[in-house]
């Protein structure tokens, strides 16, 4: 799981960094990967405090 903090236009360096953590790993990713809102535009205007957790299921 990943603790995303930030506006969404760099969101997919952190789903690169997990693919590196899981393939590094030997590991093998299990669909699908969910993201859950929990701070982003329509709660907080700042997108420096946008919160995201973003959930890999592996095996």
């Amino acid at each position: 799981m990943i603790d995303y903090v930030g506006g969404y236009g760099n969101m997919g360096d952190a789903h690169m960094a997990m693919d590196a953590h899981i393939k590094t790993n030997k590991l093998e990713q299990v669909p699908p990967v969910m993201e859950v809102y929990f701070a982003g535009p329509g709660t907080e205007p700042d997108s420096n405090k946008w919160m995201t957790k973003i959930m890999y299921l592996v095996k």
